[in-house]
């Protein structure tokens, strides 16, 4: 008698997703049926299935975590991810965009450039960082392939709380750069369910006592990201969990049971009871934003903060006003952001701004063209140091770039000011420089970013490969800008200075925190291996 095939997690995720690719194909059909929209259903849709299908035949889940989730991300982010939750609200998936479908085309060309990346990368060895390779090994020296402690990863977050209270990023001010560096270990807390999952009650001795705090320290960065009027701070760390859990399962495919079923339907029910309120709380965030100072003027404090969000959360007319001014501003202002109306989803899907930047690099005149090039030059002059420019003789000023390449490319279209840190789009910006070479320049770009993604995953003595602390506290970057950036000096200086500022301050923490306990408890963090 045959054995009945199991469904797995990894395979019902997958499987989960085709469906609702293809549903939500036909449901726009019922939408939208203009021309433009069905074509740019027609691209979504089958990118989608051939991204998710390369993921579910190949065992890239768990050889390269990291990258594939990379990978994975893009495609949700900028395409799949249009293409099920304007579905899910009803609209079309060309609603808003100044180029629908060039702008989905390119986004495929690219998604497709970077599977062949991918599957490029993964077999042919020399390209990946092996475990005998010096990097690796030198790695394996340090203490970011170790297992910390509970007490350590409360330390980790007290740090990075902390640091959410000093250092603007300013550039030109490295102490305040410093600062803003640490603030990522806020979220390490986070993982402490997923290391007691994974390790047992070896791992903790009361982890419900554990459980109750985190709830509290929940509350508390929830309220720190009101008071800093900073709507990502508030969800990352549960967000950063989620996308880990999910990664885990895609990874670890486990039989899916009834008990599985209920668990994780009650979880979709308690987002989606949340999602209102949250969407509420992020608009109003937006709008007591209006009320501060410009910067340098006098600004609230974070309790005036918090008190002036509370009030406008009890107008709803106010509320409503903004919403109504977003929608507007689509038909008559040169530049806006609108595409997702959920707030909250709507830091999920990138698809706007790479509408945005395609649209201004595509009607750049000759002399605007010269004049990007040029400031590309010194935006990759500026990732170096101040004190190492003015000793080679560069003449750039890192205080005269603080803006982004979006801001730039608005600029060179509409005379826009600079300053205003809109994102840019590394596609728009390199197709706008190199042409339809540009393409092939990712290709190797893509190929680089996989690799240095990948060295925060590691073999354990029992060959599985797991994560990193690091890596699982950076989640939701990786998801969202893994392989792609709002511009090419973003995107080299997550490849030549990100990740080893990443391990840099997580050593220094690690070290910190281990002595400290040795101080205080005689405890310290034993030499384990981290869960996936």
């Amino acid at each position: 008698m045959r054995n009945k095939a199991v469904l797995t997690s990894s395979s019902a995720i997958n499987s989960l997703l085709v469906l609702m690719v293809l549903a939500a194909s036909v449901a726009q059909l019922l939408i939208d049926i203009d021309t433009v929209n069905i074509a740019c259903v027609c691209v979504l849709a089958w990118i989608s299935l051939v991204t998710l299908l390369y993921v579910r035949w190949t065992d890239s889940w768990r050889t390269h975590p990291l990258s594939t989730f990379s990978l994975f991300g893009l495609c949700m982010t900028t395409q799949c991810g249009a293409l099920l939750i304007q579905t899910a609200a009803w609209t079309p998936v060309a609603y808003a965009l100044r180029q629908p479908f060039t702008t989905f085309a390119t986004l495929a060309l690219f998604q497709l450039v970077a599977l062949g990346a991918h599957a490029t990368y993964r077999f042919i060895p020399a390209l990946q960082f092996g475990d005998r390779s010096s990097v690796r090994a030198l790695l394996k020296r340090t203490a970011i392939y170790a297992l910390p402690s509970v007490g350590m990863l409360w330390i980790f977050g007290a740090i990075g709380f902390i640091c959410h209270f000093g250092g603007g990023g300013v550039d030109g001010d490295p102490g305040s750069k410093v600062i803003v560096g640490f603030r990522f270990l806020i979220f390490a807390p986070f993982l402490i369910p997923l290391y007691v999952q994974d390790e047992g009650a070896a791992y903790c001795r009361f982890p419900r006592k554990h459980y109750l705090w985190l709830v509290l320290y929940a509350i508390m960065v929830a309220l720190l990201g009101v008071a800093a009027n900073t709507r990502g701070l508030m969800l990352t760390g549960i967000v950063t969990v989620g996308l880990v859990v999910v990664l885990w399962l895609m990874r670890n495919p486990v039989g899916i049971t009834s008990a599985h079923l209920y668990k994780a339907g009650g979880t979709v029910a308690v987002l989606a009871t949340l999602m209102l309120p949250l969407s509420y709380l992020s608009t109003a965030m937006v709008v007591a934003r209006q009320y501060n100072g410009p910067i340098g003027a006098a600004r609230m404090t974070p309790v005036e903060m918090i008190g002036k969000t509370y009030q406008v959360m009890q107008q709803p007319a106010l509320i409503a006003a903004y919403r109504l001014r977003a929608k507007l501003a689509t038909a008559s202002s040169r530049y806006d952001e609108n595409y997702i109306a959920n707030p909250m989803l709507a830091r999920f899907v990138e698809t706007k701004f790479h509408d945005n930047a395609l649209f201004f690099a595509s009607n750049l005149s000759a002399r605007s063209e010269d004049s990007l090039e040029r400031m590309t030059v010194n935006f990759m002059w500026g990732i170096l140091p101040e004190p190492l420019l003015k000793g080679m003789g560069v003449k750039v000023k890192k205080a005269d770039l603080n803006f982004s390449m979006g801001d730039y490319l608005l600029y060179l279209n509409n005379g826009y000011a600079l300053g205003g840190r809109k994102t840019g789009s590394v596609f728009a910006q390199g197709l706008a420089l190199f042409g339809v070479l540009f393409p092939v320049v990712y290709f190797f770009i893509a190929i680089i970013l996989f690799a240095l993604l990948d060295l925060l995953a590691f073999k354990n003595a029992y060959g599985r490969i797991v994560l990193t602390v690091p890596a699982m506290i950076n989640m939701f970057r990786y998801f969202i800008a893994g392989i792609t950036g709002e511009s090419l000096h973003q995107v080299v200086t997550t490849a030549t200075r990100g990740l080893l500022q990443t391990v840099l301050i997580y050593l220094l923490v690690y070290y910190v925190a281990k002595g400290l306990l040795r101080l205080f408890s005689g405890n310290s963090a034993k030499p384990a291996a981290a869960p996936a």
